[in-house]
C-alpha cells in the first residue's frame, strides 16, 4: 500500500463514488467548512482502499496538517472490507497505518497533529518508521454501564430544584462564549460555530437562566461532551451530566467524556464511573 495527498476536489469526487463510513463523519461538511483541506488516500495497486481527510494551513515555508478543532479524532475511512478475524484486522490496520506513516516521513517542512480513532491505534506501524505516538484518551460510559454512586446521586439532588432543559444551539454557544472557562481560547468557540448544526449537536442546561450548560456532539453511536460553562459554583454541572448520560444511554449511545486528560477535569469525570479508552496522538515536525 502507498499513501498520496489528494486535493479537496479530488477527495470530494472519490467520496461521491465510494461513500463514507464511521459516524459522526457521514459527510465531508466537517472539512468543507475549513479554509483548506484535502486527504491522504491509501491505495492498493491503483485502487483507493482508505481515506484520512485533514485540514491544512500554510505558514511561511511550513505546512501544518491537523484535524478540524471540534473533532475528537481524525477518521480513517476504510473502503476495503474489514476482515472478521482480529489478527487479520490488525494486519490490515498495520498496512494502512504504515502507508500513512511512510508518507509523513517523506514530507519536508511540515507539522502533523491529529488523534487516531480507537481501532487504529497500532504502535508498531509508527515505531518501525521512527515516528512516535503519544497516548491520550477519555473516560467512556457504554449504554447500560452508568451506575451512579450514592455520593454522585446526592450531589445531583443538590441541583434538583433547577429546571433541566434542552437549549437552542446558537443561544447556548453565545452563552458559552460569554462565560467560557478560564484558559479556554476563543478559537474553540469559533471552530464550534463553523460546524454547529442540529444534525450533529445538542445543547442542554440546568437552571433558568442557565447555571450550567453543555455542548454535545451527538453521533449515531456516541455522544461527546465537547464544551461546558457554569456561572456560579454549584452542583449544576454534575446534574447536567447526570441527566445527559441517561438520555444518551436511553437512545443506545455511548457517552464520551472528551477532554478527560485535562488537569482538574479528570478528577471531576472520575466520579461518574467510566472506563478509560486509550487513543493515540500523532504529533511530529518534519524538517529535512
Amino acid at each position: 500500500m502507498r499513501a498520496r495527498w489528494w486535493p479537496a476536489h479530488k477527495v470530494e469526487a472519490l467520496w461521491t463514488e465510494k461513500g463514507s463510513a464511521g459516524e459522526p463523519f457521514a459527510t465531508l461538511s466537517w472539512w468543507q467548512r475549513e479554509p483548506h483541506w484535502g486527504g491522504l488516500v491509501i491505495e492498493e495497486g491503483s485502487q483507493p482502499v482508505a481515506l484520512m481527510p485533514l485540514h491544512w494551513r500554510q505558514v511561511a515555508f511550513f505546512r501544518f496538517y491537523r484535524q478540524p478543532l471540534p473533532l475528537p479524532w481524525t477518521p480513517i475511512i476504510l473502503w476495503s472490507p474489514l476482515p472478521q478475524r482480529p489478527d487479520r484486522q490488525t494486519r490490515l490496520w498495520a498496512r494502512v497505518l504504515g502507508a500513512i506513516a511512510e508518507w509523513i516521513r517523506g514530507e519536508r517542512l511540515a507539522y502533523f497533529s491529529f488523534v487516531l480513532p480507537p481501532p487504529s491505534c497500532y504502535e508498531p506501524a509508527w515505531a518501525q518508521r521512527r515516528l512516535a505516538l503519544y497516548a491520550t484518551g477519555s473516560f467512556i460510559l457504554p449504554p447500560g454501564t452508568f451506575a451512579p454512586s450514592a455520593e454522585l446521586r446526592r450531589k445531583a439532588r443538590q441541583a434538583a430544584g433547577f429546571p433541566f432543559q434542552r437549549m437552542n444551539l446558537e443561544e447556548a454557544l453565545a452563552l458559552w462564549e460569554a462565560y467560557r472557562p478560564a484558559g479556554v481560547s476563543s478559537t474553540m468557540g469559533q471552530a464550534i460555530r463553523r460546524h454547529l448544526t442540529p444534525e450533529y449537536w445538542r445543547a442542554y442546561a440546568v437552571g433558568e437562566p442557565p447555571l450550567a450548560l453543555g455542548l454535545f456532539m451527538w453521533g449515531k453511536e456516541r455522544v461527546w461532551y465537547m464544551a461546558s460553562m457554569y456561572r456560579a459554583p454549584s452542583q449544576a454541572t454534575t446534574r447536567l451530566l447526570y441527566e445527559v448520560i441517561q438520555i444518551a444511554h436511553e437512545e443506545g449511545r455511548l457517552f464520551d467524556f472528551w477532554g478527560s486528560v485535562l488537569p482538574g477535569v479528570e478528577r471531576f469525570f472520575q466520579q461518574f464511573g467510566g472506563q478509560w479508552e486509550v487513543r493515540c496522538r500523532v504529533q511530529t515536525w518534519r524538517f529535512w
